[in-house]
């Protein structure tokens, strides 16, 4: 121990520190570059896993989204906005940050007595915050609720100013006082989820609280929560060429750090043959991760797959069941305001005869208190937009299964996808075939509707 402390204080006396660290990190480059490349290759196989999750998994309509992950694309909308601290516009979402540029002079003295001497300058956060609130994601199929909390959001730039005292900005935006060796310089920077903005959503859905209607909110099960400004294309494209440099960067790190190391200086701790060894490994390391990734990413598709094949059986079921009953429900309630009807036509007669409109009156009034609906009206339109509603749900979770069906089997022709199905042979996405009186549309028939009547 006291050997290796009289060592390092030799070091140090011999040279500075940053010749030290730098000395010891180019003699151990065939070590260090390996490792950091398996970093890289773990960077792209995360980029890789969300280009494929996005690839694979359908957009919904907002009507459309039942309870699990989705993709949605629609409008902004946020009846209470927010108003955001720098560019001052109302949005969903805003973050700002305030930073002061520094500059110094640094004279430093090496192990002979020579100086030298040198500028270092940066820039400092002096101030930052955000803030956001729920808000509604539109197409022309309805609205759905998003809430933003745990999100990762990618929003539009809404300010990016530089500038000095003279600016109003300098001193209403941000702090009073000065950093050390400032320049008096400082940069505004703000970006919001402004609204009115096409936006793509990737989360998951859950019921709301309040009503029985989806929401997007944050998952600690879910593969991802993304709120953008870019659309899905864009988001892929940049995964995509992400991925693709985190795997030129690891086979330069693996390959060149130690090329370097062997060809420009004397210390050669391998025999060259050895960079052809940590090439091999490289691609044999690339390879397992890559088919392992494409092989949990079918899975993933195929099970959506599934669970898209049974959204399209409960929505058949809800028509078949439910309605059934909802006719039956309406149907009796129609049979019970006939009764209440013949006896308001009897109490007016009783009125007409007798003379008696106080006793009349109020026998009036205990059965509209008793019986507040006295006609078919909303009881019908009720039904009738039950109807269309399922009829609306039914065919989304039609679109959405026949949409990650296409996916999947295009997924499945691509390479290297369709090495992993000739080994595995995932099965085909099931037809659609139901029972044949769950297919059938519900016929709604009454003897006498009111509507027609009146």
């Amino acid at each position: 121990m006291d050997t290796t402390v009289e060592r390092l204080k030799s070091l140090l006396a011999s040279a500075d520190l940053g010749d030290a660290i730098g000395t010891a990190i180019v003699s151990h480059l065939y070590i260090i570059g390996p490792a950091l490349s398996l970093f890289c290759l773990a960077w792209a196989y995360n980029e890789a896993k969300r280009r494929r999750q996005m690839q694979g998994l359908p957009t919904s309509r907002v009507k459309g989204v039942f309870i699990g992950f989705v993709e949605l694309h629609g409008i902004l909308r946020c009846k209470n906005p927010v108003q955001s601290y720098l560019a001052e516009l109302p949005c969903a979402f805003y973050r700002y940050s305030v930073q002061e540029e520094w500059r110094r002079t640094v004279v430093e003295r090496d192990s002979k007595g020579n100086t030298r001497t040198r500028t270092e300058s940066g820039w400092n956060e002096v101030a930052s915050g955000s803030r956001m609130t729920c808000f509604d994601l539109e197409d022309d199929t309805g609205q759905i609720q998003i809430w933003p909390d745990g999100a990762e959001i990618e929003p539009a730039s809404a300010l990016s100013r530089t500038c000095g005292p003279h600016d109003p900005m300098y001193y209403e935006k941000g702090p009073a006082g000065a950093i050390a060796n400032s320049t008096y310089t400082r940069r505004f920077t703000e970006e919001i989820l402004p609204l009115d903005r096409l936006i793509f959503v990737v989360g998951q859905s859950r019921e709301r609280a309040d009503r029985i209607e989806p929401e997007i909110a944050h998952h600690r099960d879910a593969p991802r929560f993304l709120i953008s400004v870019r659309q899905e294309q864009q988001i892929i494209s940049s995964h995509g060429w992400t991925e693709f440099g985190a795997l030129i960067f690891g086979a330069i790190l693996c390959i060149g750090l130690p090329a370097f190391q062997l060809y420009q200086t004397d210390f050669r701790p391998f025999r060259p043959d050895m960079l052809i060894a940590y090439g091999g490994l490289f691609l044999l390391v690339l390879a397992l991760q890559g088919a392992i990734g494409v092989y949990n990413s079918l899975v993933d598709i195929h099970q959506r797959v599934k669970q898209g094949f049974s959204l399209i059986d409960v929505q058949l079921k809800r028509r078949y069941d439910l309605l059934t009953n909802l006719v039956t429900t309406v149907q009796g309630y129609k049979d019970h305001e006939s009764n209440a009807l013949e006896m308001v036509a009897t109490l007016r007669a009783e009125a007409q005869e007798q003379k008696q409109q106080h006793a009349v009156g109020r026998k009036i009034l205990a059965l509209a208190e008793s019986y507040p609906e006295l006609r078919s009206n909303r009881n019908f339109l009720q039904l009738q937009k039950e109807l269309q509603d399922t009829e609306d749900r039914i065919a989304l979770a039609r679109a959405y299964y026949l949409d990650i069906c296409s996916n999947f089997d295009i997924l499945l022709q691509k390479f290297p996808n369709s090495l992993i199905q000739s080994l595995v042979q995932f099965k085909s996405p099931p037809t659609l075939d139901f029972l044949a009186e769950e297919r059938v549309v519900p016929n709604v028939k009454f003897e006498h509707d009111p509507l027609k009547n009146e």
